[in-house]
């Protein structure tokens, strides 16, 4: 008890408590690691995007038994849930006039162990993968267009079937024998489509 009662433990705990209260927007996670709660987010995102600085800075910040928020977290939130949910809007921009740069090495929100090089290339991965998975959504659209039109009784429920025998073939599982014709019908449908383009560019 002696020890706690020094004057120089005493003068540690009160800096403690001032540098403690010039801190905002505190989150309430407790001990829980940021890079578990960026993964759960992501799971729940199509194609694997990238979380963002704002979704992370809601998920951390929204109290979670009823605790009250102060009222500048609160706004900080409120205008950032708009940002992530309306189209158009930049939440890396709005991030980033709410709270300011970044501070030399660091990724708020993100945990201590991501820097921002390993911020910037997961960005980057997002992206390509976001395009890479919009392109492969309209070559979708195209190729099952292309055998409605070759194959005009086919219903819905026997092209979605064509269509997830192709992609289980093209990831190397063994389609069922009544499959084969058509994934053979898919393979000339996209020779259709490799044509077209050429003469299209001509």
């Amino acid at each position: 008890m002696a020890y706690w009662r020094s004057d120089i433990v005493q003068d540690i705990a009160k800096k403690n408590a001032i540098n403690r209260a010039k801190q905002k927007y505190l989150h309430r996670m407790g001990p829980v690691n940021f890079a578990r709660i960026r993964a759960k987010l992501r799971a729940k995102k199509k194609e694997e995007e990238e979380v963002s600085q704002a979704e992370m800075f809601i998920e951390t910040r929204t109290s979670r038994n009823g605790k009250e928020i102060d009222e500048e977290t609160q706004s900080i939130i409120g205008k950032l849930k708009d940002s992530v949910q309306e189209p158009g809007k930049s939440a890396k921009k709005t991030f980033q006039s709410l709270l300011g740069k970044e501070k030399p090495g660091r990724v708020r929100c993100y945990g201590r162990t991501v820097t921002p090089s390993q911020f910037k290339r997961n960005e980057e991965i997002a992206l390509i993968k976001k395009e890479h998975a919009n392109e492969m959504n309209i070559m979708k659209m195209l190729v099952r267009s292309l055998l409605k039109q070759n194959n005009p009784d086919l219903d819905d429920e026997a092209l979605d079937m064509m269509m997830a025998n192709a992609t289980a073939s093209e990831n190397g599982a063994t389609p069922h024998p009544s499959t084969l014709t058509n994934i053979h019908i898919l393979e000339k449908v996209g020779e259709e489509c490799h044509v077209q383009d050429i003469e299209d560019e001509e």
